[in-house]
């Protein structure tokens, strides 16, 4: 059944290029029949009054080529963004199998590592080594948690919070996530900038994005985490796929690392791509962030030219009654 869906979206794609054409072969006639019967053009205009007619049809036919190339655009625009859903789903639906089971064989490493601490010697030698093992398995169960996130299996609280109170909160921490050489620059809007969301998942979203921004400047850069409001058009609803025009919170982190260029943008939210070493990141961070931001019905936009940097935008449904407001540690 896959086939044939593709084939039939390809013939419509198909015939609206083909009325696009005619219509553009049509736009060409009357400009030829204008530019012919114009040759002998003189400063009596009202001579050329029955032309009018022939360059309303011109100015028609061109516009309709516009919205004919606009619509192909935009129905492109959405198959991609379904398609990346699907595949979301169906590496979450993978991820989450997997991570239930490697969770559980994590639990056992942990709980056999700390009976052995509680048996070691202070003085023992082995019990650096014990340390490393149950050090390692916490990693991994970071892991099978943003696993989870991608599968959008891990329990969340959703609850009304404030995107600029998170920042503050988290500001020190993310300094510490860059180095000497990397500046963070942090800019909170004057407007209310709630949303609902889980709270947790929120400050996931922003480390990874700002630790994504960090492995893009290779020495002395600057990341910039900014948020704002911005008012959602139905046009540009439509371009950033999110259920429905209104207000939103806009939370952007920009770098001025090397940049992106079209086909690594295309490719950035799918699970494990990445264009680190092997060693060096799981290709999960972007790809959990987007299945976070999908989840509450925001979206994520990216923007990058190589050699200048790159630049996220994530919009999130702006709350206007901040009433069940989860207050947070600001300190």
């Amino acid at each position: 059944m896959t086939w044939s869906i593709v084939l039939l979206k390809r013939l419509e794609d198909w015939r609206m290029a083909f009325l696009a054409a005619m219509l553009a072969l049509m736009t060409l006639r009357q400009v030829l029949t204008m530019a012919k019967s114009l040759e002998s053009f003189s400063l009596q205009f009202s001579g050329h009054l029955d032309e009018l007619p022939g360059l309303a049809v011109s100015i028609i036919a061109f516009l309709a080529v516009l919205f004919l190339g606009q619509m192909i655009t935009e129905r492109r625009q959405s198959e991609q963004h379904i398609l990346q859903i699907q595949k979301m789903d169906a590496v979450g639906r993978l991820a989450s199998g997997i991570a239930h089971d490697f969770n559980n064989v994590l639990s056992i490493i942990l709980g056999y590592g700390e009976v052995l601490t509680e048996k070691l010697d202070k003085d023992n030698d082995a019990r650096e080594a014990v340390a490393e093992i149950v050090s390692a398995a916490e990693s991994g169960q970071a892991l099978t948690r943003q696993l989870l996130a991608v599968a959008r299996k891990h329990p969340v609280e959703i609850q009304t919070v404030d995107v600029n109170s998170i920042i503050v909160k988290l500001e020190s921490m993310l300094e510490r996530l860059l180095p000497a050489d990397i500046e963070l620059r942090v800019s909170t809007c004057p407007d209310s900038c709630f949303v609902r969301t889980d709270q947790t998942q929120l400050e996931q979203t922003i480390i990874n994005l700002v630790v994504n921004a960090r492995d893009a400047i290779k020495s002395n850069g600057v990341v910039e985490v900014r948020t704002g409001v911005a008012h959602v058009s139905r046009a540009a609803a439509r371009r950033l796929h999110v259920k429905r025009p209104g207000t939103y919170v806009r939370l952007g982190v920009s770098d001025t690392g090397v940049g992106m260029d079209e086909v690594t943008q295309r490719k950035i939210f799918e699970p494990f791509f990445s264009t680190k070493e092997p060693d060096k990141g799981s290709g999960l961070g972007l790809s959990t962030v987007f299945g976070i931001v999908t989840a509450l019905g925001g979206a994520i936009s990216v923007s990058s030219r190589q050699g200048e940097g790159s630049r996220f935008i994530v919009y999130l449904p702006r709350v206007d009654d901040p009433a069940d407001l989860h207050e947070t540690d600001a300190g």
